[in-house]
C-alpha cells in the first residue's frame, strides 16, 4: 500500500484492504504508511473520510491503538482540514463514528477542538453546510460542557457557531443546537453581540444582515420563554 496512491487505495474492497494491511512488517511500518500525504497534504484517513469509506477505516481504526488514532485523525490538509472536518463536510456520520468510536471523550473533544487555516472547527463546517445528521453526531461524541465550549468558539471573523449558522443561512442547523441546548446557555449564545467585519460585496453584506435579523429574533424568543418560565414558577 505505500508503493500505490490514495486513489488506488480508494479503488479496493474491505476485504483487498484488508489484505494490503497484511503487507506491513509492524506497526510502525503501518502507521508511516498511513500517515504518508500527497501534495494537498491528504492522508488515506482524509480521503477515506471524504469518499465515506467507512469500511476502510473500520479496518484501520481495529488495526492501531489509541495513540495512533489519534496521531491519523491530527493529521491536516493544505487548508487545515483533518478527516473529521471532512466526514462533516459531507454529512457522513458512519465515518464520523468510526473515527472515533475507540477514543475516551477528552480524545474526541480535543480533535474536534482543531481548527482549519480559516479558524473554522469540523463543527463550523457541518453547520455551514446545514448538516443535521452529522450535528447530532458530534452531540452524542462529547459532553454538555464540551459541546458548549465548541459552540463559543469563534472562526476567523470571530463569529460563534450559531451565529456562522445564521450568517450562512442555515436554520435547520440553528434549530438543532438550540433544541440540544441548555435555556440559559443558549441565551449566553444568541446574546453575544454579533461582530462587525469587512463585507466585500452585495451577498456578504446580505449575510450579515440576515444573521442581525436571525439571531435578534432567536435572543428575542429566548428572553420570553425565560420570563415566562420564571412568572410560572412564581405563580406557583
Amino acid at each position: 500500500m505505500e508503493n500505490i496512491g490514495h486513489d488506488a487505495v480508494l479503488s479496493l474492497s474491505t476485504e483487498g484492504f484488508s489484505t494490503a494491511l497484511q503487507s506491513f512488517k509492524d506497526s510502525w511500518q503501518l502507521l508511516t504508511a498511513l500517515s504518508r500525504s500527497d501534495g494537498d497534504g491528504r492522508t488515506v484517513i482524509h480521503y477515506c473520510a471524504a469518499y465515506k469509506r467507512s469500511d476502510i477505516l473500520s479496518v484501520i481504526t481495529n488495526s492501531m491503538g489509541v495513540k495512533e488514532i489519534v496521531g491519523l485523525l491530527s493529521n491536516t490538509d493544505v487548508v487545515g482540514w483533518t478527516p473529521l472536518h471532512w466526514s462533516c463536510s459531507f454529512n457522513d456520520t458512519n465515518s464520523f463514528r468510526v473515527m472515533l468510536r475507540y477514543l475516551s471523550q477528552d480524545m474526541r473533544y480535543m480533535l474536534l477542538q482543531k481548527t482549519d487555516r480559516m479558524d473554522n472547527t469540523a463543527l463550523h463546517v457541518a453547520v455551514s453546510n446545514g448538516h443535521q445528521a452529522i450535528l447530532a453526531a458530534i452531540l452524542d461524541a462529547v459532553s454538555e460542557d464540551q459541546w458548549i465550549n465548541l459552540l463559543h468558539m469563534a472562526e476567523f471573523r470571530r463569529m460563534n457557531v450559531v451565529q456562522f449558522a445564521a450568517y450562512w443561512g442555515k436554520r435547520s442547523a440553528i434549530e438543532v443546537i438550540k433544541d440540544h441546548t441548555l435555556e440559559d446557555f443558549w441565551l449566553d449564545l444568541v446574546s453575544t453581540p454579533l461582530p462587525c467585519f469587512p463585507r466585500y460585496d452585495s451577498a456578504e453584506d446580505f449575510a450579515y444582515q440576515r444573521a442581525i435579523h436571525w439571531i435578534d429574533e432567536y435572543r428575542t424568543a429566548a428572553k420570553i420563554q425565560k420570563v415566562l418560565k420564571t412568572t410560572d414558577i412564581a405563580s406557583e
